[in-house]
């Protein structure tokens, strides 16, 4: 890739995620959400089309974590139930 300017830095696309950019770094390191581009300097560049991308795997991890707190609920409340 010769330009980045339809490219955004790690801060950049950060921003517009609106997470920290050591969030991009995990998610670059498992896997998740890998930059578009790299560069020899090892700088990570984001594509505009890959914010989608974000929210989806975003927005994943937290309706799972809303599933897992709503099954604890649901735990505790039979448990309390049990001891009435």
């Amino acid at each position: 890739m010769d330009s980045t300017k339809e490219l955004f830095t790690t801060g950049e696309f950060a921003d517009l995620c609106g997470v920290q950019k050591q969030t991009l770094f995990h998610y670059d390191d498992i896997g998740l959400l890998k930059p578009e581009y790299r560069c020899k300097n090892n700088y990570r560049y984001y594509s505009i089309q890959q914010l989608n991308q974000f929210h989806n795997s975003y927005f994943k991890k937290y309706k799972d974590l809303q599933n897992f707190k709503y099954g604890i609920f649901l735990i505790r409340t039979q448990i309390y139930a049990d001891c009435s």
